[in-house]
Order: structure tokens, then C-alpha cells, then sequence
């Protein structure tokens, strides 16, 4: 015949059958912190993409199996991520969409640390699903020369489209950064916006984009009557309504096949550091016009540069010149 267990030992178990399991802690912490993300975030796409991404989380802790520690259920998590298809397309998810929700998750877990709703992070960085390396598509000189070329339409719209341009070619800004832009800028000569992380980053306006932004403004009130004040977000849409992401992307859309090049921020982006490394401008200068916190993310730019440079130095070449010169 079995002896009964002990009292104490069945309020052992009792205690431990009570507390909650990884999978249900896990989903506290996602709840506790898209309610925090909500609160802060500026910007409702940022929040938007922060549910996107933690969607593929709660899909996993729907269907995983039971695990003994956060670390087992979240090493399942990232095996799952590597195998895991689009419901729509039946094809596996990109590489950059998969980091992303590594990303997401590190920032979920670092936040429970300093919260202290957990005592660690359960993983470690090098588990993660890494971002590919970027590999970027600067325009040449001569199609920025063609490009902007193209963008010289009279009407309010077109010059908005030309001053967005010149602005990202200039400051090299990110889509969120661009938004962030109001009136005021203008006359301080400098936007302060928020960069991933929340961090603030300090964009100058050149003489460039200056002139560029007054002309839109300049066509805004000419063609439509408005006048923006200082508050005011400054790239407004066709209903004359503060542009959003989704905005500029059908903007981006229309541009790329009337011009017939592929033109989207983060190619002007790239082209902006190129551009600026092949012309002479330092590595330090590029990172901090960039928002970069170190210079490994501009290696990709710098050797784009040196093969810009080289193009650049054939088309200054003195003694070339000097012999077109003699042939006239």
C-alpha cells in the first residue's frame, strides 16, 4: 500500500502548480510592454510595427510546447522563427523581417531586466537571428543630376516631391526622421528628431534643402492658400493633411515609374554618405550627419565611396583635361 505523502509536500506542489508558467510570463511581459511602448512612441506606426512584430511571439506561445525556463521556451521561439512560413504567401519570411523580431524581443527582455520583472536576459545576443548585412544602391552623380532633372514639375505637389528628395539627399534621414520635420526647422536651421532606440538626433539643414523647403512652402500657399505655422508638421499630403509613412511610400511609388529609376529613402539615404565619403568628407562627419553610434555601419558606405572616387577621379582627370583643351 502507498504511504501518503507529507503534508508540507503537497503544499510544495500546490505552491509550484500555482505559479505561472514561462510561456504565461512571457505573455504578462508582452502585454505590460506594448501598453509602455504605447505610452512613449511618437509615432502610431512605430507601435504599429512593435505589434507586428510580437505577433510572431504570440503565435509561437499559442502552439508551443511546455517549457521548463523563459530560455527553453525562447530557444524554441528562435528555431521556430527559422522554419516558420507567411500564412499568405506559404514562402519563408525574410531575413530582415526575421531579425526584426529578434530585435523586438531583446527589447522586451532588456526592458523586464531594468523593470526588474526578471532577474536576466534568458539569452544570449549571439543566439539571435542576425540582420543581414546592408547593401546598399547609391545613385551616381549624374542620375542624382537626372533625377532631379525629372522632378521639376510647377504645381505645389511636384515641388513638395522635389524638396522631400533634396532633403534625404542632403541630410541622409531616415522616413521617421523625415515625418518628424516641422515649419519651424526652417527658420532654426535644424531638426531635432527622435532615431530608433528613442534616441535624439540633431539633423542641420544645408542651403540646399533650405531653398528647396521654402519653395514648396512658397508653391503650398500659391496653389492652395495655406499657411503652416512653426508647430506644424512640415510635409503635408495631397488632402493637406501631415504626411505619413504610408504617404510617402505611394509618393516614392508614383515617383519610381515616372522616372523610371527605383527611388525609395533609404537609397537616397546611402546615397547622401556615399556621396559625401567620395567627395572628401570624414568618416566622423558622415556617422554623426547619419545618426550612426559607431563607424562599423559605415563600412559598407566607404567602400561604395572608393569606387565612386575612382569613377570621380577619371572624370576630373587633369592631364584629360589638358588634352580636350589642345583639341580645341
Amino acid at each position: 500500500m502507498q504511504q501518503p505523502k507529507p503534508i508540507w509536500q503537497n503544499l510544495f506542489q500546490r505552491r509550484r502548480t500555482n505559479r505561472p508558467t514561462p510561456s504565461e510570463r512571457i505573455r504578462t511581459l508582452i502585454e505590460q510592454y506594448l501598453n509602455y511602448r504605447r505610452a512613449i512612441c511618437q509615432s502610431s506606426e512605430t507601435y504599429r510595427m512593435d505589434c507586428y512584430y510580437f505577433d510572431f511571439l504570440q503565435q509561437y506561445l499559442n502552439a508551443c510546447p511546455p517549457a521548463e525556463t523563459e530560455r527553453e521556451l525562447l530557444l524554441g521561439y528562435l528555431a521556430w522563427l527559422k522554419r516558420h512560413r507567411s500564412p499568405r504567401t506559404g514562402k519563408p519570411y525574410a531575413a530582415d523581417t526575421l531579425a526584426g523580431a529578434c530585435e523586438r524581443l531583446m527589447a522586451l527582455l532588456n526592458w523586464a531586466v531594468e523593470e526588474g520583472h526578471l532577474d536576466r536576459i534568458p539569452l544570449k545576443r549571439k543566439e539571435l537571428l542576425k540582420r543581414p548585412e546592408p547593401l546598399p544602391k547609391p545613385f551616381t552623380p549624374e542620375e542624382v543630376r537626372t533625377l532631379l532633372q525629372k522632378l521639376s514639375g510647377k504645381d505645389w505637389q511636384s515641388v513638395r516631391n522635389r524638396a522631400i528628395v533634396i532633403t534625404c539627399l542632403e541630410l541622409g534621414c531616415r522616413r521617421g526622421e523625415l515625418l518628424q520635420m516641422t515649419v519651424g526647422d526652417l527658420q532654426r536651421g535644424y531638426s531635432e528628431v527622435r532615431q530608433k532606440g528613442n534616441r535624439l538626433h540633431v539633423m542641420h539643414l544645408t542651403t540646399s534643402a533650405r531653398e528647396a523647403i521654402q519653395e514648396y512652402l512658397h508653391a503650398l500657399r500659391r496653389d492652395t492658400g495655406t499657411v503652416l505655422d512653426d508647430a506644424h508638421p512640415l510635409w503635408l499630403n495631397g488632402r493637406l493633411r501631415p504626411m505619413h509613412g504610408q504617404d510617402l511610400r505611394k509618393a516614392f511609388e508614383r515617383l519610381s515609374k515616372r522616372i523610371g529609376m527605383r527611388l525609395y529613402i533609404h537609397r537616397l539615404r546611402a546615397t547622401s554618405a556615399t556621396l559625401r565619403l567620395a567627395y572628401g568628407a570624414s568618416t566622423e562627419v558622415v556617422r554623426r550627419a547619419l545618426g550612426h553610434s559607431t563607424d562599423r555601419v559605415l563600412r559598407h558606405y566607404v567602400r561604395l565611396a572608393e569606387t565612386q572616387q575612382r569613377t570621380l577621379m577619371e572624370q576630373t582627370s587633369p592631364t584629360r583635361y589638358l588634352r580636350q583643351e589642345a583639341r580645341l
